[in-house]
Order: structure tokens, then sequence, then C-alpha cells
């Protein structure tokens, strides 16, 4: 959307980052369920899932593999970066 990759997407709230922060990102989203880390398909660092449309957002931490620009949602559900660009 014409934005640019910013590294404090990992560093802040991503794979580097703290579950504390990517609890506060998911917040300015309106998202107050709590955050777990958990292993990912790819680098998506703080995201949120939704299992099925009828279901709530679970925001996620996805500690490996490290969180990157190129990475996408995890295939097979519906997966939404919380990234931090600029």
């Amino acid at each position: 959307m014409g934005r640019t990759y910013n590294e404090a997407t990992r560093t802040f709230a991503g794979s580097d980052g703290t579950l504390t922060n990517c609890r506060d990102v998911a917040l300015v989203f309106g998202i107050g369920n709590p955050p777990e880390d958990v292993n990912c398909t790819t680098g998506s660092g703080c995201s949120v899932v939704l299992p099925d449309p009828d279901a709530i957002f679970v925001p996620t931490r996805c500690v490996t593999p490290a969180a990157t620009a190129e990475a996408v949602g995890d295939l097979g559900v519906h997966h939404f970066r919380l990234c931090a660009c600029s």
C-alpha cells in the first residue's frame, strides 16, 4: 500500500521483540486478547489469526523463523501481520 517495511517490526513486537509489545500493537487495532508465542512457517512476527469467519482474532507472535519484510501469513488460515511500516 505504498509503505516500506520497518525493521522495528522484528525488533519491537516481532520475533526479536516481546509479547508485551505485540499485545500493545494488537490493542491499537482493537484486539484485546493476549498474544501467544508460536512457531510459524513464515517469519510473520506479530500477527493475528482468524480461525474462521465467525471466530475472534487470536493474536500470535511468530518467534521462528525470524520476522522478515518478505513474510506473509501462514497458508491455510486467515493470518494477518501487524507490522511497523513507514
